[in-house]
């Protein structure tokens, strides 16, 4: 080919239409920039361009090859060759979607499994409570309504499908104990249950999950043992793993393995399309905060749903009912935060003691108790009075607030569901004051 002359750059811009391969189209882009540097006269960047985008090559791409004169992604020596042979430039592109083909569609609902919106479908959710608190039997009564033909769950519906209880706590006898007392109080035909499947680890060895291994998290036979029956039952709708403990393995307060561990169980509830409940305790600090949380703060970050059921708040000289229960939840990144169930063991099973609302009746109810919450803080800021959004100290707004004749007979609830709103729009701030090291907060209003 003469490169200097026409006959030269005719055969060059038909080498280039010619090409079919990223490997022919790099080696022309560095063919052009040397005949360039050598002082020819060339302009074959529309060429290029076009064989760029023949052989797939983004844009950004196609400029990048054409400025430099061969592959960008090349370094100016030659890349050393990886130990197992691969060739370091031989890499499997991320799957990417354009945002705009979303413009023609409407986008699919959230779906939950239940009616409170506590475990979203296709995700981990964490219910955490201290040990006998009743965890185990919150989760198998929700097992059971998700089994039952229109059941419920402490109140409310909860979508029909099968479901796999797997605990490590409790022998199937005594699982047969739970199962009939929580029928015979509900008045629930245990014929009727065909859909539950319950499976006792009580006193068995190597039942954990996964494990630790070299910084990692390793999956172990029963993983696949679970997994394989996931996928034998038709229709399945809910997982409950119980609990954490005993299906875990590995440092609880390693962020990165919490992560991998959630990932692990999310892969099941993927393959599934079902909700995975998993159940642990909490930790001394994370009871005596309220927080119900235990090791790393990855278990949290890492599902989408947490619950926390403990014993209500007692109050000053209040003596508390041994049987009340409260699930609280956590956190929600589908569903909104802080909601309260109040519940009491009765008859073998936890039953939910709140009042049904009334169709219609909270119709105002909240901006009422926003003005309210508003009027009572700024009455007690102008009296020097500081309150805590924290629930846990002793000024905390809301129970200050209820000893307030102006409360206008709102109860604790809902004034701190008018907090969380208020602080959601922007209305009212923790603010720091005192000694910096202190690091003591009360509430402004904004």
């Amino acid at each position: 080919m003469n490169d200097g002359g026409v006959n030269g750059r005719f055969e060059l811009g038909e080498a280039i239409a010619r090409v079919m391969s990223k490997p022919e189209f790099f080696a022309m882009c560095g063919k052009v920039k040397a005949m360039q540097a050598a002082g020819v006269p060339l302009d074959m960047d529309e060429r290029l361009r076009a064989a760029g985008e023949r052989v797939g090559l983004p844009p950004h791409f196609i400029a990048s090859a054409i400025n430099k004169g061969g592959d960008p992604r090349q370094r100016d020596e030659p890349p050393k060759p990886e130990p197992n042979g691969r060739d370091p430039e031989a890499v499997e592109l991320l799957p990417t979607v354009r945002a705009s083909s979303f413009a023609s569609r409407k986008p699919p609902p959230r779906e939950f499994l239940d009616e409170r919106q506590f475990f979203p479908m296709r995700h981990v959710t964490l219910l955490t409570g201290d040990g006998g608190i009743g965890k185990s039997l919150l989760a198998l009564q929700s097992s059971m309504a998700v089994a039952l033909e229109n059941g419920e769950w402490l109140g409310r519906s909860i979508r029909h499908g099968a479901a796999l209880y797997v605990c490590c706590e409790d022998e199937l006898e005594e699982m047969h104990r739970r199962v009939d007392e929580i029928a015979v109080a509900d008045g629930l035909d245990l014929g009727g249950l065909q859909e539950l499947h319950l499976v006792s680890l009580a006193g068995k060895t190597n039942v954990e999950i996964a494990v630790e291994e070299k910084g990692l998290i390793k999956p172990m036979p029963m993983f696949e043992r679970l997994r394989a029956t996931v996928a034998s039952i038709p229709n399945l709708r809910q997982l409950v793993l119980d609990n954490l403990a005993d299906l875990y393995a590995g440092n609880e307060s390693a962020r990165h393995l919490a992560r991998q561990y959630v990932g692990l169980l999310r892969s099941i509830a993927i393959e599934a399309d079902c909700s995975v409940l998993l159940l642990a305790h909490p930790s001394l600090s994370g009871m005596n905060s309220g927080t119900g949380t235990s090791g790393s703060t990855a278990w949290n970050n890492s599902v989408r749903s947490r619950l926390y059921l403990r014993r209500p708040d007692s109050e000053d000289g209040e003596k508390q009912n041994p049987n009340a229960r409260v699930l609280e939840r956590m956190k929600a990144n589908y569903a909104p935060t802080g909601d309260l169930v109040n519940l009491q063991w009765d008859m073998g099973r936890l039953t939910c003691i709140d009042k049904p609302e009334r169709a219609g009746s909270d119709i105002g109810r909240a901006d009422k108790a926003e003005r309210v919450f508003l009027l009572l803080l700024r009455m007690n800021t102008e009296r020097g009075v500081n309150v805590s959004a924290n629930p846990k100290a002793n000024n905390y707004a809301p129970r200050v607030f209820m000893t307030n004749d102006e409360r206008d007979g709102l109860s604790p609830k809902a004034l701190a569901s008018a907090m969380n709103s208020l602080f959601n729009k922007g209305a009212i701030r923790a603010a720091q004051y005192g000694s910096p090291s202190g690091r003591m907060y009360r509430l402004e209003v904004v």
